[in-house]
């Protein structure tokens, strides 16, 4: 009882130097110190800002990029361009990464699959009977991004927002297999913003899906867009690839992944992937 009082004091104590530093918190829930100009993270939760939690450079090995050099990607969770405010994402030379460190950390994995909200997660719970026969609603990565995001809860049912499937339009910029068998994927909007995309394994992951034919035809098809097979270490596409992803919407918890959008937004199961027309540049469309 003393050594738990002793801890509540102790956190009391120290809480006001935690906030004493002033100032709001970025995209990522770093903000500098206006007095040293240190980097300071109270609420890390994702990566792509000047100022971010230091696990970020464990996942994905990046350095920022001057004009015209290396692959333009914005692993940020803002839809502006790159400048030197904090909430802004800034322009990364995108190289090979683990998909490892604290992206993993949050969730136990079952025989390398997923747990939370994995039902959910690949159209294997009863309010996904049918979904797949929805007719796709047409998105940009920008505004399935600026949604509301839900409270979390690994054990939450499928929400009226997750009852919606939809077509994007966007770029493959980044691709990696996940410690859950998914194929994490990071696709890029027009104005820089980011979220993720993801394929299930269906065939070893999701033995009751409502959709299983149409997730393994999906993951296959993407393979056969993409130069090389999917590893743990992210794949960087230079150019990036113009696809139309189709699928529906999941509101997954930030924990610092690669490419996560500020809410959570992901495509999640890909049903059906394309190529599109066009060409992806420095925007994700033309």
């Amino acid at each position: 009882m003393r050594s738990v009082l002793f801890a509540l004091l102790l956190a009391v104590a120290l809480a006001p130097k935690a906030l004493a530093h002033g100032g709001g918190l970025n995209a990522c829930g770093c903000h500098f110190n206006g007095k040293t100009g240190e980097c300071h993270c109270h609420r890390p939760m994702a990566c792509g800002c000047e100022c971010e939690p230091p696990w970020c450079g464990r996942r994905l090995d990046a350095e920022p990029l001057g004009p015209a050099r290396g692959l333009d990607v914005r692993f940020g969770a803002q839809s502006q361009q790159a400048s030197s405010t904090p909430d802004a994402p800034v322009a990364f030379r995108c190289t090979p990464g683990l998909l490892t460190g604290a992206e993993s950390e949050p969730e136990a994995l079952a025989g390398g699959c997923g747990v939370e909200r994995w039902k959910v997660k690949t159209l294997s719970d009863p309010a996904a009977k049918d979904l797949h026969r929805q007719k796709p609603r047409s998105a940009t990565v920008e505004e399935l991004a600026s949604m509301p995001a839900p409270p979390w809860s690994r054990a939450a049912p499928r929400s009226a927002a997750e009852s919606s499937i939809y077509a994007l339009e966007a770029c493959v910029v980044a691709y990696a297999l996940s410690g859950d068998s998914d194929l994490h994927v990071v696709v890029q909007g027009e104005s820089g913003a980011t979220m993720i995309v993801k394929f299930p394994d269906a065939a070893s992951c999701a033995p009751w899906s409502h959709a299983p034919g149409l997730m393994l035809q999906a993951r296959d098809a993407f393979m056969q867009l993409m130069p090389d097979p999917p590893t743990s270490n992210f794949k960087c596409l230079q150019p990036p690839i113009p696809a139309r992803v189709i699928g529906p919407l999941f509101m997954d918890k930030v924990h610092g992944q690669v490419g996560v959008a500020p809410n959570g937004a992901e495509i999640h199961p890909i049903l059906r992937v394309t190529r599109r027309k066009g060409n992806c540049g420095s925007s994700s469309r033309r």
